[in-house]
């Protein structure tokens, strides 16, 4: 169904992403449904003249252990994995629905134990110093496609179109935004009320490249379909209130959350659906940990909202705190004097 897609996104990952050379080593790691475009990736790789090797994650292996084995033997990398990071120069992991956040085959606590190897899986990556994507439309099964009242394929022929835009035109984008996100810079987010932080911390420009700044950085491993910037928060420094149209919890989808803010501490939230979410979200999570922490902004014109990737969309607002992402779509960001969003568009 996708074929001709498949080829083309193999290709330009391989060229543009990650400018794969001759006699590299690549590692494609996929899950079951994610194979028909492993396929592809590892005949492009081969054409090139890399060397190729592919993983394969199985479904229904996950989800028996996920459920049915100890801690102890789950969630672990071994030190064949570590050697194998270390001797890769490529990578391309393609997920399965089942490490989705939506995904009802097992439980936000069974899936965050089955997949806590995560930290230790980055920080060797970064130290191998290897190129990699993510591609996230490999998490699109039934669960999630049912949240958005789409077909999966639907959602998949989307992020698809968006992964073929040109990267240099995001990067150039990114840049462009992010010489107003310094650190000490403070931001008004206009949203049902204003908002306001300072900024501190990393920046990183999603643009779909993995250049050798990336990798110097621990910036290594970018997502695909591409195009949003993060830049940390000073979370002491948020005050105000904000109305997110749309929030991402593992316990399902939240819809007009409003937060209020004092000198970083939550004050009060409300929301008009999706409140079992948000006390299932501060059950496990103590009040002082309930802070700002991220701010990011989308920068793919491809992108709509909808098809599992708010965060990306060109002119959306994101701020992250601990287990939930929130996006404003209408919102106005303004850094400094600065506007960088107006009421969802970008400037």
């Amino acid at each position: 169904m996708f074929e001709e897609s498949y080829n083309r996104l193999a290709r330009k990952i391989l060229n543009d992403s990650l400018q794969v050379k001759k006699g590299e080593n690549l590692t494609i790691e996929s899950w079951q449904g994610g194979l028909p475009f492993a396929r592809r990736v590892l005949i492009e790789a081969k054409k090139k003249g890399a060397h190729t090797l592919l993983l394969l994650e199985d479904d229904e292996v996950f989800i028996e252990a996920a459920k049915s084995l100890s801690t102890e033997n789950i969630g672990i990398m071994g030190q064949h994995e570590y050697r194998l990071l270390s001797s890769t120069d490529a990578y391309v992991f393609i997920p399965g629905p089942p490490i989705a956040i939506y995904t009802k085959a097992v439980t936000p606590t069974q899936k965050s134990t089955s997949t806590a190897y995560n930290s230790s899986w980055y920080a060797a990556a970064e130290k191998a110093n290897l190129r990699g994507v993510r591609i996230s439309f490999g998490y699109i099964g039934r669960d999630l496609a049912r949240l958005y009242g789409k077909k999966s394929e639907t959602i998949i022929a989307h992020q698809l179109r968006a992964s073929l835009i040109d990267y240099k035109t995001i990067q150039a984008q990114g840049r462009r935004i992010a010489k107003a996100l310094e650190d000490d810079t403070k931001i008004e987010l206009h949203s049902g009320g204003k908002l306001t932080f300072r900024l501190n911390g990393e920046l990183v420009i999603e643009d779909g490249i993995v250049d050798k700044n990336d990798v110097s950085s621990g910036n290594n491993i970018s997502y695909i379909p591409p195009g949003r910037i993060r830049k940390g928060i000073d979370s002491d420094s948020v005050s105000g209130q904000i109305e997110l149209s749309s929030v991402e919890t593992p316990w399902g989808m939240v819809e007009g959350l409003q937060l209020k803010f004092r000198n970083g501490a939550l004050t009060s939230w409300a929301c008009r659906r999706g409140k079992q979410a948000i006390l299932e979200m501060f059950r496990i999570l103590p009040a002082e940990k309930r802070k700002v922490t991220i701010l990011e902004l989308g920068i793919n014109p491809a992108m709509k909202y909808g098809f599992a990737q708010d965060r990306f969309v060109a002119g959306s607002v994101t701020i992250g705190l601990p287990r939930l992402w929130g996006v404003a779509k209408q919102a106005t960001a303004i850094s400094g004097k600065k506007e960088l969003v107006h009421k969802g568009r970008l400037v």
